[in-house]
């Protein structure tokens, strides 16, 4: 196995509520939507977001939309500002997931 960025096979949008950024991860295809859904974890998000969220993440699976939509509690460790209200955050968020390493077949 290879690893490719998560943007490779996706793509987010996002919005929040206070300290939670609830970021939609639209796979490009049903092989994509497979393949994240196969190494797509809560634990592994939040590693991802160490030191940007403390969690908890919870992850629900849209399959006739071949999305997820991944909820991040405690952003920016709880320190939560104004701009959470906008969807800053949540955009930078999504953006930043892009880069995730995904496990997928090699070549």
């Amino acid at each position: 196995m290879t690893t490719v960025p998560l943007g490779d096979l996706a793509f987010t949008r996002s919005g929040d509520k206070g300290e939670r950024s609830n970021i939609c991860v639209l796979a490009f295809d049903a092989a994509g939507f497979a393949r994240i859904d196969a190494v797509l974890t809560p634990k592994l998000v939040l590693e991802f977001f160490a030191g940007l969220a403390d969690g908890p993440v919870t992850i629900y699976r849209v399959p006739n939309m071949n999305a997820f939509n991944v909820v991040v509690d405690g952003t920016l460790g709880g320190g939560s500002t104004r701009t959470l209200w906008w969807d800053v955050t949540g955009k930078s968020m999504g953006n930043h997931l892009m880069r995730l390493p995904i496990e997928a077949p090699g070549d």
